[in-house]
């Protein structure tokens, strides 16, 4: 039994040592301060999150890394994602991003995005005036 203890432990800081080692690598290649990000719950592997920016699952971390996506690309992607959520729609996973799987035009999401702007907007005028 000490034997498999050993080897869960050897195989969870060796894991560690892997998800850190993505997070130096995004690091480098984003042009960013590590001293800024952090695990959530200090649980090394699940998300990791930088500042107020962005929250990276490991398994993302890996295909960002992996493929060497730009930060731009990233947010392009994180973006639309916070879109589908609030309007929604089907949220892809960052590796059919990646390849072009079916998303809405710029120009849908703009045109809803407006719409439901000034829908929000009418109905605070309408609360105004039942004062």
């Amino acid at each position: 039994m000490d034997a498999k203890i050993e080897t869960i432990k050897t195989l969870k800081k060796n894991f560690e040592l892997n998800a850190q080692g993505y997070v130096k690598m995004l690091c480098e290649m984003w042009h960013l301060d590590k001293r800024y990000g952090f695990w959530v719950g200090d649980e090394i592997g699940g998300v990791w999150c930088y500042g107020d920016c962005a929250a990276i699952t490991y398994e993302d971390m890996r295909v960002l890394v992996e493929q060497q996506v730009s930060f731009d690309a990233f947010m392009e992607y994180y973006d639309y994602c916070s879109w589908a959520i609030e309007f929604e729609q089907h949220e892809p996973n960052l590796s059919a991003w990646l390849k072009g799987c079916p998303r809405h035009s710029i120009e849908t999401r703009q045109r809803l995005t407006k719409m439901k702007e000034d829908l929000d907007a009418e109905i605070n005028k309408l609360r105004e005036t039942q004062l």
